[in-house]
């Protein structure tokens, strides 16, 4: 069997790499929460892999009736993609109520300090 690896496999796990001893870092630091942390090293392991060992996803690119490897690797981009973006409003929805919370108190908290003097 012979084991050569494409360039952009060498790229894609080369990165891959790098970005796992990367986000170790960020979590060692408390840059980033365990959910985040785990979520991020099972991305970059996936890359590493499929970088390393692109039958992985030429199978899989087969068993999904995909014409090209490409078509796979757009689709679950943008499928990624569109999942991130829900997150992140998600997260900004929500540091966006509290904001107005202690915007409120604030201001209520003034307003009383007022009417004491």
């Amino acid at each position: 069997m012979n084991f050569i690896i494409e360039p952009y496999g060498i790229v894609t796990a080369t990165l891959a790499a790098f970005f796992f001893f990367f986000t170790i870092r960020q979590y060692i630091k408390g840059k980033i929460r365990i959910h985040i942390f785990v979520f991020w090293e099972v991305l970059w392991i996936i890359l590493f892999l499929t970088g390393i060992f692109p039958s992985i996803y030429l199978s899989i690119v087969k068993y999904l009736g995909m014409a090209t490897p490409i078509h796979f690797i757009t689709t679950f981009s943008i499928i990624f993609l569109f999942i991130f973006i829900f997150m992140i409003y998600q997260k900004i929805n929500e540091l966006e109520k509290k904001i107005v919370e202690i915007v409120q108190y604030l201001a209520i908290s003034e307003s009383e300090n007022e009417n004491k003097k």
